[in-house]
């Protein structure tokens, strides 16, 4: 009788163990979404920041002279 009992225990343990496993990877599974949307979200900006900058580099107006007119 003792033994049956302890047997349920670990078996109603280990059923608990089980459902905490899964919730955990269905945890696991949102916050990979939430990381590539942000990653992508990032991306972006960073893309945006970059472009903004070649438009905030001045503008070379004077023609190149041949590397031997340096004056």
């Amino acid at each position: 009788m003792l033994l049956e009992r302890q047997l349920g225990d670990k078996v109603k343990n280990i059923s608990d163990k089980e459902r905490e496993i899964e919730f955990l990877k269905g945890q696991i599974t949102i916050k990979d979404q939430q990381l590539d949307k942000q990653a992508f979200s990032l991306q972006s900006v960073i893309q945006e920041n970059s472009r903004l900058n070649v438009k905030l580099l001045p503008e070379n107006k004077e023609a190149k002279k041949p590397w031997w007119q340096f004056w």
